[in-house]
């Protein structure tokens, strides 16, 4: 009788262990994937962030794109500024960011200056691109390729 009980409790405790352990692969399958492309766009958008460019100039060059005539892949003509302003400027661009820092009772922006009343959406009008100088001693300006070093 007690065997019986035995064995019986022993191969349910096998079907559990047996499910557990077919869980966790299909759990393991399932987000593996998952976490590798999320880890993935998360260092392309950094980089894009650092450098100060949209993923449209990243992917079409200056190969489709008038105004980054004269440049190559990893320059980010528009990176100019610094790590630190790239950044701020990735993020302040949006017109979410700016609808967050309107108050709405002053019509002031972020920046501090008077908005008008209407509230239109007035495009950022951005610089075209200098021409880059890859020899100069400012290598922090071109990591990528610079007098010292040529990458990708």
């Amino acid at each position: 009788g007690s065997n019986a009980t035995t064995s019986s409790s022993s191969s349910s405790d096998d079907v559990k262990l047996a499910l557990g352990t077919a869980i966790k692969i299909i759990a393991k399958l399932y987000m593996y994937p998952i976490f590798f492309i999320a880890t993935i766009l998360l260092t392309i958008h950094t980089l894009l962030a650092i450098g100060n460019c949209t993923t449209f100039e990243f992917t079409k060059g200056a190969d489709h794109i008038d105004y980054l005539r004269g440049t190559r892949v990893m320059d980010f003509p528009f990176g100019r500024d610094g790590l630190l302003k790239n950044i701020i400027i990735f993020f302040r661009r949006d017109d979410a960011y700016q609808s967050l820092c309107l108050r709405s009772n002053a019509n002031i922006d972020c920046n501090g200056s008077k908005k008008p009343m209407n509230n239109r959406w007035v495009p950022i009008v951005w610089k075209v691109p200098e021409v880059i100088n890859r020899e100069s001693e400012e290598w922090w300006h071109h990591p990528m390729e610079n007098k010292y070093w040529k990458c990708c």
